[in-house]
């Protein structure tokens, strides 16, 4: 058997509630041996205890964070609601040298991820973060674009960001000149720049549930505008397994840092002004 161990703030939420089933759906594809084991949750929600999470998920609850270091053999951290408290618990968890998926958002800025993978890079440990979305196979099925628009709910917008921004640097790659936030009454937009006329555009439209994401490009849907419906957390899933067997990420840890950086961008509120990526930092 090998163990994941999931750490969260509390452990009702939504993805520590599906992620047993995502795993259990799709790892005889990959590895059969993987199994969610235990886990570790700094509080507990009114709603669910972690005692009734033990209980209703059969996953053990460990009493700290070091105990389910320790018995663990790859680590999942969560708190895709809490990204603020992710910094101290990742800088806690790298020096155990165990294979380590964070879930989305990463950090909750771009100085605290440059500051996790370079520590994690000093301790050799493997380390992927990811937003569920890059793996979406209408996202995929774009092909090279040269203009890319994304169509993102403002559910939780310092959360759900993660998403587009994902999306958009899975697709145009890192090398962003210059980006701009704007405003039409109650909808956000962030324009990107990069050389050579390419660009991509994220609209933050009001209202809508958390899945209501769409995508168009100028590859295979040929300007089409299509909504992510495929089984993009199980792809993910797939990813993370593939991940800690290998222990090397699918893309680059640049990618990631160039999706921090046009969030931070976006959640300044600076309207209507080009800032340049190489001057922000």
């Amino acid at each position: 058997m090998k163990r994941i161990g999931l750490i969260d703030y509390y452990i009702n939420e939504w993805h520590a509630l599906n992620y047993p089933t995502f795993l259990k759906n799709v790892k005889d594809a990959i590895d059969g041996e993987f199994e969610i084991t235990d886990f570790y949750a700094e509080i507990n929600h009114p709603d669910l205890s972690s005692d009734e999470y033990e209980k209703q998920y059969g996953v053990h609850k460990c009493s700290s964070l070091e105990e389910l270091c320790n018995i663990c053999d790859y680590l999942m951290v969560l708190y895709p609601d809490n990204p603020e408290r992710k910094f101290e618990v990742v800088k806690k968890v790298i020096p155990y040298k165990k294979p380590m998926f964070v879930d989305k958002t990463f950090m909750n800025s771009f100085k605290e991820a440059e500051e996790i993978f370079e520590l994690a890079k000093q301790h050799q440990t493997p380390l992927f973060t990811s937003s569920s979305l890059r793996y979406a196979d209408e996202v995929r099925e774009l092909g090279d674009v040269d203009s890319l628009l994304v169509i993102a709910p403002s559910v939780h917008l310092s959360d759900y960001l993660i998403h587009p921004l994902e999306i958009v640097v899975s697709k145009m790659g890192v090398g962003a000149t210059k980006a701009k936030l704007s405003k039409s009454g109650v909808h956000h937009m962030l324009d990107v720049k990069y050389k050579n006329g390419r660009n991509a555009l994220i609209v933050i439209a009001e209202g809508g549930n958390a899945q209501d994401f769409f995508v168009s490009g100028n590859g295979k849907f040929k300007q089409n505008l299509v909504r992510c419906a495929s089984p993009y957390f199980e792809n993910e899933m797939k990813d993370i397994l593939r991940f800690f067997n290998e222990k090397k990420p699918s893309f680059s840890y640049l990618e990631t840092l160039e999706a921090m950086r046009l969030r931070d961008i976006a959640l300044q509120n600076r309207f209507d002004e080009w800032i340049n990526l190489n001057t922000i930092y």
